[in-house]
């Protein structure tokens, strides 16, 4: 989405089925994709009707049939990543679809004018959790462990997503900087996990 945001710019609603992880299930909660929505200015529409559902669906559905069948052999999530773009911009603009007489949906679509810089919108999306540092000097981060010093050992720390950037703080300091690992423990040894 990000990435969808700084070519096009934000749209002004979105369409969604009415799941977990777009509606909170708690009375009174509020998802992270609501908050972010919010915070965005982005009207969250959440399918209610079954011919609404039916039409999320029926997206998904396309898309496993027309791009993932195609791409099963890829076992990378950057190939994966890479891949699903150029496809999503080969049907954009170059596929004729039957249902707009035969014209491509980039033709139909209006770019729009609610627009943030790349910094805009990060200040927003940045995705901060706290962490305690285990005592072999490193933090788990969705399963994947990242070294901080030693003298942090057992100290609460803030880390800060943006993209794919990782910053770790502690009071207000930055202590490590490092890019999300796609592998799992790759270049931590067995006897710093």
């Amino acid at each position: 989405m990000y990435n969808a945001f700084i070519r096009y710019g934000l749209p002004e609603s979105i369409l969604s089925d009415r799941g977990s992880q777009f509606k909170a299930t708690q009375r009174g909660g509020e998802a992270n994709y609501q908050w972010y929505a919010h915070q965005l200015g982005i009207t969250l529409v959440l399918g209610r009707k079954p011919q609404t559902k039916g039409k999320i669906e029926g997206l998904f559905r396309f898309v496993q049939r027309d791009f993932v069948m195609e791409h099963r052999h890829l076992d990378a999530i950057q190939a994966v990543n890479e891949a699903f773009w150029r496809w999503l911009e080969d049907y954009n603009f170059s596929h004729e679809h039957e249902g707009i007489n035969k014209q491509c949906p980039a033709d139909l679509y209006s770019e729009s004018l609610h627009r943030l810089t790349r910094d805009e919108l990060e200040f927003v999306l940045v995705h901060e959790e706290p962490r305690r540092v285990l005592k072999t000097a490193a933090i788990s981060y969705y399963g994947h462990y990242y070294q901080v010093p030693d003298e942090y050992i057992k100290r609460r720390v803030w880390t800060k997503l943006k993209g794919t950037n990782l910053t770790i703080e502690c009071g207000g300091q930055v202590i490590a900087r490092t890019v999300l690992r796609q592998e799992r423990y790759a270049d931590i040894p067995k006897n710093r996990l």
